[in-house]
């Protein structure tokens, strides 16, 4: 791999969009936490990472895209919620056609602790559900871009394995292998 491939990382939301929330558990602060982590754990490897947000606030999608701008590619982190609580584990979404962003995803969800495990991986939509998704991606075009849903806040399996002391750490494992994998691709 070339050193200083740069690499974006997104939390999503931050100060009034706090995005999911279930028992206590918040997705901003959830994306913050797995971010930070992201970055420390990608020092000594040949990835820059930069970060469209560091603290409790809520970048427009002009100023996370410039924040980013010069990066390879890029991973937005969140935490999803669903009216129906057995939904659960991690998703991938990618824009149709961007195989990087799909390998990104690939690695991301398949390298999620086995509690959140999943093969859930979506090319994303302009309509219907996946509308969100692909605003998210389509934000930081043409960077190739991955979304990363990590868990469902409101199935109880997934709230249970968050509240553990381990879970962010095991997150941010599966979180640097889709960085890596990125890196890997781009790099040589």
């Amino acid at each position: 791999m070339t050193a200083g491939i740069i690499v974006g990382i997104d939390p999503g939301h931050g100060a009034s969009s706090a995005g999911a929330e279930a028992a206590g558990l918040v997705e901003k602060d959830l994306n913050l936490a797995c971010a930070l982590r992201l970055e420390a754990a990608l020092m000594g490897t040949p990835v820059v990472p930069v970060l469209t947000r560091r603290g409790d606030i809520n970048p427009s999608w002009a100023a996370r895209a410039e924040a980013v701008a010069g990066a390879r590619f890029g991973i937005s982190i969140h935490f999803n919620a669903n009216s129906d609580e057995t939904v659960c584990n991690a998703e991938g979404y990618h824009l149709p056609g961007d195989d990087l962003a799909r390998q990104i995803c690939l690695a991301g969800v398949h390298g999620m602790p086995i509690e959140l495990a999943s093969t859930k991986l979506f090319e994303t939509s302009a309509a219907g559900w996946k509308s969100r998704a692909h605003r998210v991606v389509s934000a930081f075009a043409p960077i190739p871009w991955a979304l990363i849903e990590v868990a469902y806040l409101t199935n109880f399996g997934d709230r249970a394995f968050l509240k553990t002391g381990y879970a962010l750490d095991e997150i941010v494992c599966g979180l640097r292998a889709a960085v890596m994998r990125g890196a890997q691709i781009v790099g040589g």
